[in-house]
């Protein structure tokens, strides 16, 4: 199986969980190229990426998302009469 490049990574979890959406409904339509028309002009093309791979790239940048550590809140007493 092909190894994940990080190509979404950088993406916000909202964008990545779009991407993965339209992936499923591709995949589950049995399609492999994109159409659509703009300004009357109809167009068709091929997807750049298989839809696995689109699958698991998303999965491993949700993956580095969810690991990411949280920043800690650091609390200080500028009082010294409680130092």
């Amino acid at each position: 199986m092909a190894q994940p490049k990080g190509i979404f990574v950088g993406l916000t979890g909202d964008q990545i969980n779009a991407i993965r959406e339209k992936a499923v409904l591709l995949i589950m339509e049995g399609k492999t190229t994109m159409s659509g028309s703009v300004a009357g002009q109809s167009f068709s093309k091929q997807l750049a990426l298989p839809l696995d791979q689109i699958l698991l790239e998303c999965n491993y940048a949700s993956e580095l998302l969810s690991n990411r550590p949280r920043p800690r809140r650091v609390l200080t007493n500028f009082n010294r009469a409680l130092r």
